[in-house]
């Protein structure tokens, strides 16, 4: 059974605090725990990690989104301002981190029970996606360990290509991705079947929904591959959603 995230006390009050329409309070309220003594709690960390019990436990994706724009502001701006003798990594690293999980959050394809996206958290997360790719493909930050792939950074911009309903271009950014995967030597079934989506929304035909299906069924195949599964679910989730 997983341990209750330590930042659970925090975003208690920092959800009622957004919720009263006072970011600012907020926002001192979780500086101030990282400035406490304990090496550990930075403020990166502080406002990360309460971000998540926003969403995870309390499904608050208006005020997650509150909260993670700030950290992007934050970090953003500390890589402008820093001295040549600085980490970059320290600061890139989770700023390319919070980009992904702002764009994965806010897409509406994930049809995640209790959370609502609106226009402006649509918008929030679009805008991180490009930020996300921008970042993991700056040649500045090819040594940067990331804790996302360069596919799935092409996959998150796809993603909303494909609730767009820029159908070609989600197609173009789904094939990169699936071609990276590959070329990682993994099966890159995921970005195909997404791909395949993307053809059959942009134009419904025996042919287009032959080959989603296909992949499907390939995932399927792969009996015991916990990820697979996962994927397909995944896949037919987003059928759901955009196909409707």
């Amino acid at each position: 059974m997983s341990q209750p995230s330590p930042w659970q006390p925090a975003a208690e009050r920092v959800v009622a605090l957004l919720r009263s329409d006072d970011p600012g309070e907020a926002f001192a309220f979780l500086d101030s725990l990282a400035s406490a003594d304990d090496s550990q709690r930075n403020w990166i960390a502080a406002f990360r990690g309460t971000g998540n019990v926003l969403y995870w436990q309390h499904k608050a994706l208006k005020e997650y989104v509150i909260l993670s724009r700030e950290i992007i502001r934050r970090l953003h701006e500390a890589l402008i301002t820093q001295s040549d003798g600085g980490d970059r990594e320290a600061l890139v690293r989770p700023l390319g981190g919070e980009c992904y999980n702002l764009a994965s959050f806010a897409w509406p394809g994930w049809d995640e029970p209790g959370i609502t996206v609106g226009p402006e958290e649509l918008s929030a997360g679009r805008e991180a996606a490009a930020l996300c790719l921008e970042i993991r493909t700056d040649p500045a930050n090819q040594g940067v360990a990331f804790g996302y792939t360069s596919a799935m950074a092409y996959w998150v911009v796809a993603a909303y290509a494909l609730s767009d309903r820029s159908y070609s271009r989600a197609v173009d950014l789904f094939s990169q991705a699936a071609d990276l995967e590959r070329n990682a030597g993994e099966h890159g079934l995921l970005n195909a079947g997404y791909a395949a989506l993307a053809r059959w929304l942009a134009s419904p035909s025996t042919e287009t929904e032959a080959a989603f299906t296909s992949v499907l069924e390939q995932l399927a195949a792969r009996v015991g591959d916990e990820d697979a599964a996962f994927y397909r679910e995944q896949l037919l989730t987003a059928r759901r959603v955009f196909g409707a």
